[in-house]
């Protein structure tokens, strides 16, 4: 979460366009650093050797197919040159490591989910521990709308009640006898949002949900997909054609 807030300033202004854009962008940025940093940090001379003599391996084990001992031989040989190629590959993945998952991590902090919006409906629920609860309260604080029963019987274990309000930020309370658990709720028309599930240790309360939609980043054919899966198509595709045009081994 500290390091995230290095790169929030930097990234945050991408939030204002819609979330495909905001995506193919980080994408695209992410693929340029990381194959510069691939071809800065590794011996090109030396990669392309390597591979040279794998295709050529690979080769040989086609022509000696019917001479078992001499494939495994060459297949042996062509283990060792592999594992050197990703040995002089293995830099500039460490280099790259932690700021990727930094960027991951807000990635899934604010594009993961669809906001929720003033004056729109939505779901609150709390699970508690064992069965010794038979009922739970919600209290919520003003220009926050309680569309049902505060206080909710417990069945298997869970409660759910349903709210709505004004554009904000609040902190919803959770009763269980003498008890109470607190959730913080964000209402926003802008792409922000807290983290939908909070836990609890040491009590009788296990964890309070919000339910909101998982955001779709980019819907191909009826194929909806979030932010990952799309980071993971257009970096694909961005770096097979940066290696290409940059002629990386």
């Amino acid at each position: 979460m500290v390091f995230e807030s290095f790169v929030d300033p930097i990234f945050r202004p991408l939030l204002a366009l819609p979330p495909f854009w905001a995506v193919l962008i980080i994408s695209l940025a992410l693929a340029l650093l990381t194959t510069l940093v691939y071809k800065w940090f590794t011996d090109q001379e030396k990669m392309k050797g390597l591979k040279d003599e794998i295709k050529g391996l690979q080769q040989r084990m086609k022509e000696h197919k019917e001479h078992p001992e001499t494939m495994l031989s060459i297949q042996k040989e062509a283990m060792q040159k592999n594992l050197e190629y990703m040995k002089h590959s293995f830099k500039p993945m460490l280099i790259t490591f932690l700021p990727l998952i930094v960027i991951f991590g807000w990635l899934n902090a604010t594009l993961a989910y669809a906001p929720l919006l003033p004056g729109h409906e939505f779901t609150v629920e709390a699970e508690v521990y064992g069965s010794g609860i038979g009922e739970l309260e919600l209290l919520v604080p003003e220009k926050v709308i309680l569309r049902s029963e505060s206080v909710q019987q417990v069945q298997q274990g869970k409660a759910a009640w349903q709210l709505s309000g004004e554009a904000g930020e609040y902190l919803l309370q959770v009763r269980a006898g003498n008890e109470i658990q607190v959730k913080k709720v964000h209402i926003t028309e802008e792409q922000q949002y807290e983290s939908p599930v909070q836990e609890y240790k040491e009590s009788v309360i296990r964890k309070v949900s919000v339910r909101q939609e998982k955001l779709t980043v980019l819907n191909l054919f009826g194929w909806r997909m979030g932010w990952l899966i799309t980071y993971i198509l257009v970096s694909i595709i961005a770096t097979t054609v940066l290696r290409k045009l940059l002629r990386l081994y």
